[in-house]
């Protein structure tokens, strides 16, 4: 089958988010690993007003890829200096947004605003430019670790063991930031579980439970949660800062639904720990090559740090967003227009009061942005449309069976909901089957009553494939059209064994 001319992500997204993020894929990496290791050219489409395209050249996602990995082969040290950089970098990150949160950045002037802005998006695109490297290599892997892994179970006739395998020989080694904030709330419901009369009347009178949670210990580990957790329903669409109250909630919501606390805290810290162990077992047992091995331990790598540097984006985008509020203000915008400025241009905004605010509408409606290494332009119209079109792909077939790559093993049968933005989450009930583009992780929520998951992109160590494994859900990824095929209500059947999700009954 002929490979596609882009692989294209779809996500929440705002223009100047989504942009920074692209930028630095493509002038970032290009300053520090240089030719080869950059991405040459991020196309990327903004449109409805949250809807985001990423879009990769699939010969760009080859070249980067195969560069990543000669450098690992010829610097015994590549990897882990390349976490020891990116740690580095996060730090002066975040020692930049603990003093922008103690700050009032009303009493800045315009020069020292827009200087706090500037730095802010310099320190973000630096940090994020290592962590990129993990998306070539995941989708360049993931096809050379898929036709290895037949070969291996050719030799010993298991083919239809080669879902599970995959599942569990690609499982990342360490555990989710998803996984860490779930667990860390489990153990302090816990704790007010301790006190049956405090449970009891958290489960049926909020405000009274909170006004007698206030006063004991398990506030400030509550308090704690929330500071190190606030951004968890961020992403290129958004930068909130969620209250104490929406933690409280949660732990409410286990006691309401009878969640039994000591085995869900014991299976969340034993996931990591079993998967690791049947790792070992299998490559034992296949007797997988040394080259092989190696390349697993690559991808074992790249999708924890993949996973990490999303909780470093999502915190970062609060901050972005509090300083475009206070130059919005200042300005005259809202919010919503002002995560559709060009961030280069906005010192000049603030500073000389000069913007159009038609194009930042017209960039709403639709807007398309192209970067390369040296210049970049975002275009609006006909010619935004024209991208947008492109990215969209094929239009619906009527098929009866879709191929996609297994990521989390088993099969169930349940209800397609079409999900293409957060908005649409309601929709998902327990039993049924999430269908998207791609999963993020402010979607948790409404991932956990999911039956199963199947997907458009993605790769083995992409957000789906990591929390399907964590949850124990079959998931089928990179259909490349899932979303365009099925339909809210379609009874569809997840069958890893085969990689296929096949239409039992249209709607």
């Amino acid at each position: 089958m002929k490979e596609p001319k882009y692989f294209v992500q779809r996500m929440d997204g705002v223009l100047l988010l989504s942009f920074i993020a692209a930028e630095a894929e493509t002038v970032n990496t290009l300053k520090d690993f240089g030719k080869g290791m950059e991405k040459p050219f991020s196309p990327g489409v903004n449109a409805h007003g949250r809807i985001n395209y990423f879009g990769y050249l699939w010969p760009d996602i080859h070249k980067q890829a195969k560069a990543i990995i000669r450098r690992i082969k010829k610097e015994p040290n590549f990897l882990k200096n390349l976490e020891k950089l990116w740690k580095k970098r996060v730090k002066r990150l975040k020692n930049f947004e603990r003093k922008i949160s103690k700050i009032s950045l009303r009493k800045l002037s315009d020069q020292e605003l827009a200087k706090t802005f500037r730095k802010l998006i310099n320190l973000y695109q630096e940090e994020y430019s290592p962590a990129l490297l993990c998306d070539p290599f995941g989708l360049h892997t993931e096809k050379i670790i898929t036709e290895k892994l037949k070969k291996y179970l050719e030799k010993i006739d298991q083919p239809r063991k080669f879902a599970q395998y995959l599942e569990i020989l690609t499982f990342p080694k360490k555990r989710s930031w998803a996984n860490e904030e779930e667990l860390n709330l489990l153990e302090i419901a816990k704790k007010i579980k301790k006190n049956k009369k405090l449970a009891e009347i958290l489960k049926k009178d909020y405000k009274k439970a909170k006004k007698l949670i206030k006063k004991s210990l398990i506030w400030s580990s509550i308090q704690e949660h929330q500071e190190k957790f606030f951004w968890i329903k961020n992403s290129y669409a958004q930068g909130i800062k969620l209250s104490v109250d929406y933690f409280l909630k949660k732990i409410q919501r286990y006691f309401k639904e009878n969640i039994d606390l000591e085995k869900k805290i014991k299976e969340l810290k034993n996931v990591v720990k079993n998967y690791q162990r049947k790792k070992k077992n299998l490559i034992k047992k296949l007797k997988l090559d040394n080259e092989t091995k190696r390349l697993l331990k690559w991808i074992e790598f790249f999708g924890y740090l993949h996973d990490q540097r999303k909780a470093v984006m999502n915190e970062a985008n609060y901050y972005i967003t509090i300083v475009l509020k206070e130059i919005g203000k200042r300005l005259g915008l809202s919010l919503q227009e002002m995560y559709y400025t060009d961030h280069h241009k906005i010192e000049e905004m603030l500073l000389k009061k000069k913007f159009d605010k038609k194009l930042i509408h017209q960039r709403m409606k639709c807007c398309a942005y192209l970067i390369w290494p040296n210049r970049y332009k975002i275009l609006v119209g006909k010619e935004a449309e024209k991208w947008h079109q492109e990215f969209l792909g094929e239009k619906k077939k009527l098929i009866g069976e879709i191929k996609g790559v297994s990521a989390s093993s088993g099969v169930v049968i349940g209800k397609a909901k079409i999900v293409k933005d957060i908005k649409d989450g309601y929709k998902i009930k327990k039993g049924d089957i999430l269908v998207t583009g791609m999963t993020r992780p402010h979607w948790m929520p409404f991932i956990k009553k999911a039956a199963g998951i199947v997907t458009d992109e993605g790769g083995i160590t992409c957000h789906a494939a990591i929390v399907a494994r964590e949850l124990g859900i079959p998931c089928i990824i990179a259909t490349k059209v899932a979303t365009k095929v099925l339909h809210d209500n379609d009874l569809i059947e997840i069958n890893t064994n085969h990689n296929r999700v096949k239409i039992l009954k249209r709607e």
